[in-house]
């Protein structure tokens, strides 16, 4: 049958992670600064795990070309200040994006 090979399956799983992470990066964006939404945050934590576990290729490979990284990064730190409950899984997603060097060099920012 015209069923799935393993290639093709990595790829599309892949291009829905990449598609997570774009599109919950723009909704995060789109607030105001220092207005963070649980959803977007929820959501761009899923793709950040999903590129983190490597299962699709790289992290880098999904992490390197997400846009606006000192303002995303800005919205998960107002997140972690105003969302206690929050704050692992904030600290965890920090801990992922930092292993790229792209992400790494606006850490700090």
């Amino acid at each position: 049958g015209a069923g799935f090979n393993i290639v093709d399956r990595a790829m599309a799983t892949g291009n829905e992670t990449r598609k997570l992470l774009r599109e919950s990066v723009e909704d995060m964006l789109r607030l105001p600064p220092g207005k963070v939404e649980l959803a977007h945050f929820q959501r761009f934590r899923s793709g950040v795990n999903r590129a983190a576990s490597g299962r699709d290729g790289a992290p880098e490979e999904f992490l390197d070309e997400l846009p606006a990284k000192g303002e995303v990064l800005r919205c998960l730190l107002a997140l972690h200040e105003q969302k206690r409950l929050y704050r692992k899984q904030v600290a965890a997603v920090l801990e992922n994006l930092v292993q790229v060097a792209s992400w790494a060099e606006h850490h700090g920012t």
